[in-house]
């Protein structure tokens, strides 16, 4: 499609062309549906920025208007969405079943995963760069968040193993803030199999989890190209995938790892995340 459709004005809320935004957050639209669901002013437009395939936009009067730059600079690269359904303001959130920031939501279609040497840069690259590896993170917030991290602190790519949660998730990608359509990202069957072919093409491989031979951040070379990996906050890392690992590493807590209850101090996988990009490229 060369450029942006005109908007087809809807004020009737029983209008059947709406029916793809009723009641979302009674629904979630999954990898199995093959569309997405995109949700704020701030996050469609990332996605307007992207070369993600859009089908459907519903805008309110107020979004439109702000978004038509947007719409503007999309149209030139054939990328624009199927329609644009325009509503007044306030109708989207009768619609949606709740208030969203902008009045803007997006029907996004989904797309293979790519293969894991699309996303993967060349580890010569300088300076080195980071990517990060997720094993088993079920919760989208998490996902979202990482994404986001990532994007916002120089990570190449984000590998992930088939038992993540969606990064296309509404949660994950209102998480996100929309960086999972700037990011690249691929799902893998096998993260050890990732690791391994990793490896061999020359990324220094770095498990975050606590054990005997971790060390602390400041450790990590600056010099070399950087794989992550993280394991969700239940169960960590599988303990025969730590065998793939070059260096473990740990974040240290105040007051030692456990607390004055006997717990486990420990981060958030998301927050532990960026803080291992942080210190990798300082």
């Amino acid at each position: 499609m060369s450029g942006s459709p005109a908007a087809i004005w809807i004020d009737d809320p029983d209008d059947p062309r709406l029916d793809p935004f009723r009641n979302i957050r009674e629904r979630e639209l999954r990898g199995d549906s093959g569309r997405f669901l995109a949700e704020s002013l701030r996050v469609v437009r990332r996605l307007l920025a992207s070369e993600w395939e859009i089908d459907l936009l519903l805008l309110n009067r107020t979004a439109h208007r702000a978004l038509a730059p947007d719409l503007a600079a999309r149209a030139p690269r054939g990328r624009g969405p199927g329609s644009i359904l325009e509503v007044p303001d306030g109708l989207e959130a009768t619609i949606a079943g709740a208030r969203f920031h902008g009045g803007a939501l997006a029907l996004g279609v989904r797309h293979r995963h790519p293969a894991l040497d699309a996303v993967i840069p060349d580890p010569t690259t300088r300076p080195a760069p980071r990517v990060l590896l997720l094993e088993g993170l079920t919760h989208p917030d998490n996902i979202g968040s990482i994404l986001r991290s990532a994007d916002c602190l120089g990570a190449a790519a984000v590998v992930m193993d088939a038992r993540c949660a969606d990064p296309l998730l509404r949660a994950a990608i209102r998480f996100s803030m929309g960086r999972v359509f700037s990011l690249p990202w691929t799902v893998v069957d096998s993260l050890p199999a990732a690791g391994r072919t990793l490896r061999q093409a020359g990324w220094h491989l770095v498990a975050a989890e606590a054990s005997a031979e971790s060390v602390p951040p400041r450790e990590l070379p600056r010099d070399r190209p950087l794989a992550i990996w993280l394991g969700s906050e239940g169960h960590g890392i599988c303990p025969e995938h730590l065998d793939l690992a070059d260096q473990v590493v740990r974040i240290p807590t105040a007051g030692g790892t456990v607390d004055a209850g006997g717990e486990e101090r420990s981060l958030n996988v998301a927050i532990a995340a960026a803080i291992l990009l942080y210190e990798a490229s300082r």
